[in-house]
C-alpha cells in the first residue's frame, strides 16, 4: 500500500515535437557558400581563357600526366590559389548549410527528410556512400521545402560529371611543347562548371528562401 503521506512525485514535462520556432535561417551560410563557389569557378574559366589566347607554355613536369594549370611545372600563379582556395572555403559553409538545412527539412516534414543532418553532411566522407546518400539528402530536403526535385537531379548529375571530367583532363597525355591549349573537351568542362554551379545557385537558394520565410526570415 503506497504510504498517503509521501508526497506526490514530479512528473517528467512531457516531449514536445519541434516547432516551426525551431528553425534556423541557414540564408548567410548559402550566400557565403556560394559566393566563394563563383569566385573559384570565374578563376578558372578565366584562366582556361587565358590559356586559349595566350602562347602555350612548355611541360617542365616530365610527369607524363596533362598539367592543365601547369602547378607541377611553373608553380601555383595567383589564379590557381585563388580558384583553390576559394573552392576549398567554399566546401565548410556548404556543409553546415546542408547540415542546417536538413535539420530544418525534419522539422517541416520528417517522413520527407529521412536522412539525418549528420548522415546528410558526413556521408560525402564515406567511399561508395557518397554517390548516392548527398542526393537522397538533398531530395529530402527540397521535398520538405517544398521545392521540386529536377533541380536536385541536375545539381547532382552536374558535379558528378565536373568530378569525372576533371579526372579526364588530369590524364590525359602531356601534349607537345608549345601545343599546350586547352582541348575541346576542355572547353566542354569549362561549360559544364558554369552550368553547374547556374545550377547550385538556383537549387540552394530555393531551398533557403523557402525555409527563411517559414523561420519568420
Amino acid at each position: 500500500m503506497d504510504n498517503p503521506y509521501q508526497p506526490p512525485s514530479a512528473a517528467e514535462p512531457p516531449v514536445l515535437p519541434p516547432s516551426l520556432a525551431d528553425l534556423r535561417n541557414p540564408r548567410t551560410l548559402a550566400l557565403t557558400s556560394l559566393w566563394l563557389y563563383g569566385i573559384s569557378v570565374v578563376a578558372e574559366t578565366v584562366d582556361h581563357v587565358q590559356r586559349s589566347v595566350a602562347p602555350a607554355l612548355p611541360d617542365l613536369s616530365g610527369s607524363g600526366f596533362h598539367d592543365t594549370y601547369h602547378v607541377e611545372s611553373l608553380g601555383l600563379t595567383p589564379l590557381d590559389w585563388l580558384m583553390l582556395l576559394a573552392g576549398l572555403g567554399s566546401v565548410v559553409p556548404y556543409l553546415m548549410w546542408k547540415y542546417r538545412a536538413a535539420a530544418n527539412a525534419r522539422i517541416l516534414d520528417p517522413s520527407a527528410a529521412r536522412v539525418s543532418p549528420g548522415m546528410a553532411v558526413g556521408s560525402y566522407f564515406i567511399p561508395f556512400v557518397q554517390l548516392v546518400i548527398p542526393c537522397q539528402a538533398m531530395a529530402g530536403i527540397a521535398r520538405a521545402s517544398k521545392v521540386g526535385l529536377a533541380g536536385v537531379a541536375l545539381w547532382w548529375t552536374g558535379h558528378v560529371g565536373a568530378v569525372l571530367a576533371g579526372v579526364v583532363i588530369g590524364l590525359m597525355p602531356v601534349p607537345p611543347a608549345g601545343s599546350d591549349r586547352p582541348s575541346a573537351f576542355e572547353h566542354g568542362y569549362i561549360v559544364w562548371s558554369l552550368l553547374t554551379f547556374a545550377v547550385t545557385c538556383q537549387l540552394l537558394m530555393r531551398i533557403t528562401r523557402s525555409q527563411a520565410a517559414k523561420c519568420g526570415a
